[in-house]
């Protein structure tokens, strides 16, 4: 019979219902386990039949814009080709405008023959404080 001074648990936790809840959450990881295993073996079954989602498995599958590159080399040399190209030929820069592009050797050429454009010494500009 408790008295009022008494300052601890009267109780034991019971040993059954302990052993039954280790059983408990043991079977529900057992369960859990189970269920994600036949959910891999029936997506594994389901995704090996359809046509793989990656352009580097399937050649001719064609991914949605932006495109990555797949061949950087090839496309740097592609890229290197047209840039020599325009800079080697004559071409339209703005046929409205009539401005045009040389090559680039011409443009070479005919700036060490014609010398670049300089500006004239404003009016009045003295020589510099200092200057001999």
């Amino acid at each position: 019979m408790p008295d009022g001074s008494t300052k601890y648990e009267l109780s034991d936790v019971s040993q059954g219902g302990v052993m039954w809840a280790g059983v408990g959450v043991a079977a529900l990881i057992g369960l859990c386990s189970l269920g994600v295993w036949i959910l891999m073996a029936l997506s594994h079954r389901t995704l090996s039949h359809t046509e793989p989602a990656s352009r580097i498995a399937n050649l001719h599958m064609v991914a949605p814009p932006p495109r990555l590159q797949v061949d950087e080399v090839e496309d740097i040399k592609q890229l290197r080709a047209a840039n020599e190209e325009e800079l080697r030929t004559y071409g339209w820069v703005n046929r409205e405008a009539g401005i045009i592009r040389i090559p680039i050797e011409r443009a070479i050429e005919l700036t060490a023959s014609r010398g670049l454009p300089t500006r004239k010494p404003a009016e009045g500009a003295g020589k510099p404080e200092g200057a001999p």
